[in-house]
């Protein structure tokens, strides 16, 4: 019996979850109104990493590639393993969706990406070894007898052609650990990486200024690192980027940012009411500044990648919720699979991608969230007794 689903989001939960529930699925309606119907080709990539990293797995697609069928079978995981993940969309893509479910593999994992590094599609790598892998740890995903859950940047590779590549090392756990993370605490420093990849070394310098402008207004502690490659380990095109960490006194990071090919945002409610209270200390309108850039189409400048990575920053402090956005599917996730006892998190209020992944995880495990609204309207929280997924394919010879 398949579970039933409809349209292209959340794809790679949806793998995820069959494969730890061992569920049959079927996704119809994949963008069939579209006029380009079907899977995108780095979906297809997705799946065909699936088939690498499982065995016994069963993937039957349509003529249009409007439907799929997949049918689940062991994680085995494994060493040696490459994939080619194309110029769409970016390394941090496969990465978040293997990081669902190798954990619970018969073997460690080791795959080198080849591909794009930084990208607004996905996290990059340097959020991803910053941030999310050691997220990650706090559920117990953490490497024993010399195994290590780790990101090693080899080569960046920035947007149209990339050219970068990464070595991703994910251990095998036997089951995951319960969280309790409510409190944001206070930020005692914040720490950056500015990159380069074909360009001169000073568009770093000019990131860094920018960003410590906007910062350093509200606390002295602020460093960014600037990474800057040339020859073969800078890829095959030109770009520019910028990624911000904040380190609170409870343990939490908290992290936001940006590329060349960032898209300027603005114009909308929401980004108005985000900025009111940081554009009286700020001594601007942000929110005009923010309307102003969305009308024009000129190429983003490294001052205004900065500027606009420390906003982000400042907005996700304000909303005093120890887990980012970017961060709070993946956080989910682990929590319904963790073990049967409770587990509760404070976060930014629900999006629809996030309503979806709820009811979700209640179709595959039965697992129900309870969300609490807070006073202020800026955070909610989420509490849950996991479904207890364990290893069972660990130590099978």
């Amino acid at each position: 019996m398949y579970i039933q689903f409809k349209g292209a989001q959340q794809l790679r939960q949806r793998i995820a979850n069959s494969l730890l529930s061992g569920k049959l699925i079927r996704i119809s309606d994949i963008r069939s109104n579209d006029s380009e119907p079907g899977l995108r080709d780095y979906e297809a990539s997705y799946l065909r990493l699936i088939e690498k990293v499982t065995n016994g797995s069963r993937i039957d697609i349509n003529v249009t590639g409007t439907t799929i069928k997949f049918k689940p079978g062991v994680i085995t995981g494994g060493s040696g393993l490459s994939h080619e993940c194309g110029t769409t969309r970016s390394i941090g893509y496969f990465i978040e969706g293997l990081l669902l479910f190798l954990p619970f593999g018969k073997a460690p994992t080791q795959i080198t990406f080849r591909g794009i590094t930084n990208d607004e599609s996905a996290l990059s790598v340097d959020t991803l070894r910053t941030v999310t892998l050691p997220f990650a740890r706090k559920f117990g995903i953490e490497g024993r007898d010399g195994e290590a859950l780790a990101l090693k940047v080899v080569r960046r590779g920035a947007p149209p052609r990339g050219g970068g590549q990464v070595v991703f090392d994910c251990p095998i756990v036997k089951k995951l650990q319960c969280v309790q993370m409510t409190e944001l605490g206070r930020v005692r420093r914040v720490r950056g990486v500015a990159y380069t990849t074909k360009v001169s070394p000073q568009v770093a310098n000019r990131i860094v200024d920018a960003t410590k402008g906007v910062l350093t207004r509200f606390l002295p502690d602020v460093y960014i690192y600037t990474d800057h490659y040339k020859g073969v380990d800078s890829g095959l095109s030109p770009g520019y980027g910028l990624s911000l960490v904040a380190e609170t006194t409870s343990g939490v990071t908290i992290c936001t940012e940006g590329t060349a090919q960032s898209k300027r945002r603005g114009g909308d409610k929401k980004e108005e009411q985000d900025t009111q209270g940081l554009d009286e200390v700020l001594g601007v309108d942000l929110a005009s500044l923010a309307r102003e850039d969305a009308k024009t189409e000129r190429p983003i400048m490294p001052e205004e990648i900065g500027q606009q990575v420390a906003h982000d920053l400042l907005r996700e402090v304000r909303s005093q919720a120890p887990i980012d956005q970017s961060h709070t599917a993946l956080a989910i996730f682990l929590m319904a699979v963790a073990p049967q006892n409770s587990s509760k998190i404070r976060v930014a209020p629900p999006s629809q991608q996030t309503i979806q992944l709820l009811r979700d995880i209640k179709e595959f495990y039965g697992t129900t969230f309870r969300i609490t609204s807070d006073d202020n309207d800026t955070s909610v929280l989420l509490s849950c007794f996991g479904a207890g997924i364990a290893n069972v394919v660990k130590g099978i010879n």
